[in-house]
């Protein structure tokens, strides 16, 4: 029995790809020295999306695996006591 515990290959893709896009975004804003008509308050608002859009992915990252140890021991004892698996 071959078991994998970590994340499908898809996902580290997907994680540089939407950084890659936020660079961008984030460098052509910067760039362009945001657009003169776009007063503090929106400037305010553009930053906090791009930093939660920025900070979402690790911070579920952290939440949705605090307990992997825990979790894998588990799981590894449940396969050596119901299929008689060993690691």
């Amino acid at each position: 029995m071959e078991l994998r515990y970590r994340a499908p290959l898809w996902v580290y893709g997907f994680y540089l790809f939407w950084y890659l896009i936020l660079t961008f975004g984030i460098v052509g804003l910067i760039g362009a020295g945001w657009a003169p008509e776009v007063t503090g308050g929106g400037k305010a608002m553009g930053m906090g999306i791009f930093a939660a859009l920025l900070v979402a992915p690790p911070a579920l990252h952290a939440i949705g695996t605090r307990r992997s140890a825990e979790e894998l021991a588990e799981l590894l004892d449940f396969l050596s006591e119901q299929a008689q698996a060993k690691h």
